[in-house]
Parts: structure tokens; sequence; C-alpha cells
């Protein structure tokens, strides 16, 4: 019996890896997504990103000498789970943005500073081999091995 829910746990994520991959244009290079934690704990965070520079624009455009600085708070929650005997982990992320703008347009300094929710991030990460659903207790007494996972 476990050699068929293991079998059955990699048919399970490789359909899933078949039919999510083509349609994923992005990547996430966040290692907390692959970390080996204790089922059924919530985990809380913050961020804060900051982003300054010039943008390139269309040169047709009458825009010229544009700068942004944008400011990015964050808070998340993700919460552990066992799915089908691997941990699995779901994240929600909701980041406030606020910036400052100044450029020249059709030769007039402007000035503005937009401000509001940004796009929520949504992740779902599944460690796939080397991290069994496991409590506190039994990951501190596991030896530690490679991970692989797909978020």
């Amino acid at each position: 019996m476990p050699g068929a829910m293991r079998l059955l746990r990699f048919v399970v994520g490789a359909m899933c890896l078949l039919f999510v991959a083509p349609l994923v244009s992005a990547q996430d290079l966040d290692p907390r997504a692959y970390a080996w934690v204790p089922v059924n704990s919530t985990f809380l965070g913050a961020g804060f990103g900051l982003s300054h520079g010039g943008v390139v624009t269309d040169p047709t455009l009458p825009v010229t000498d544009l700068s942004a600085t944008v400011e990015t708070p964050s808070l998340s929650v993700a919460r552990s789970f066992n799915l089908f005997g691997a941990t699995a982990q779901a994240l929600a992320a909701l980041p406030y943005s606020w910036a400052q703008v100044s450029a020249n347009l059709v030769g007039e300094a402007k000035r503005i500073t937009p401000s509001g929710l940004s796009d929520m991030r949504l992740r779902m990460s599944v460690l796939l081999h080397g991290a069994p659903a496991a409590s506190v207790l039994e990951i501190m007494k596991a030896p530690r091995r490679t991970i692989l996972g797909q978020a």
C-alpha cells in the first residue's frame, strides 16, 4: 500500500506539472518556498522593496527626463499542510506601493505621487522529495537530505 501511495503522489505531481507548467510565465526565487517546515504551522512575514531610477521610454513620446522612486512594503501569511504525505505550503502576500514620479511632458515639468495596493501574490509549493509531512519533533530527529520541490 505505501508503494501505491508513493506512485499515486508521483503521478498526481507529474500531471500537475504537465498541465500547469506551460501556463506559468514567471519564476519564483524565494528560498522559503522550499523550506521543510512542520505541517499545520502558520507563518507571518513582512518585506520592503525600493526601486529607483530612470525609465526608458519610446522616443516618439513627448516625455523626457523620466525618473521614479517606488517604495513597497508588504505583509504575508503562509500555512503549511500535509498534501498526500508531502509537505505543502500556501502563501498570500499583499503589498502597498507609493511612488514619486517626475518628468518633462511637452517641455513642462510634471510631478505625481500615486499610491495604492499592488498586485497580490499567491503561491503554492509542494516538496516532492526528501521532506515528508512531519511534526517539529520528527523534523528535528530526521537526517538532513536534499529536498526537491515545485512552486
